[in-house]
């Protein structure tokens, strides 16, 4: 995992029936109120397996909230992270994933990030 000295990241052990059903691996919590600047929480499961191939993007997914709440990640990103939270907050109380556009948001992050890392180790055609 990457660090910053500009994020305290708190890692709660939670109980998996304590988790989010929509996040059951790892939940970004959010900021703490009234903690340092930089200061967030996040929920991890309680015997975090991490051989199940949804566990690691789901960590790498809270990781990545954290850093754009926090503004670690820079403006134009705390900005979109606080667009995607903002129509969270809008959903439909039918909507069982409560981050739904967060989740959107990592997934295109992890998405680009994963076919840049293939394009890098495949061999370039030969002309």
């Amino acid at each position: 995992m990457d660090t910053s000295n500009n994020i305290l990241l708190n890692v709660v052990s939670k109980a998996p029936a304590d988790m989010p059903t929509y996040d059951p691996f790892a939940h970004y919590a959010g900021l703490v109120p009234n903690g340092k600047p930089g200061e967030a929480t996040l929920w991890m499961v309680k015997n975090f397996d991490v051989k199940n191939p949804a566990a690691g993007p789901a960590f790498r997914a809270a990781e990545e909230l954290a850093c754009m709440d926090t503004g670690d990640a820079g403006p134009k990103w705390k900005a979109i992270y606080d667009i995607s939270a903002g129509a969270d907050a809008n959903l439909s109380a039918s909507q069982s994933d409560r981050y739904l556009n967060r989740h959107i948001l990592t997934t295109t992050i992890q998405t680009a990030i994963d076919n840049a890392e293939k394009a890098n180790a495949s061999p370039s055609p030969a002309p």
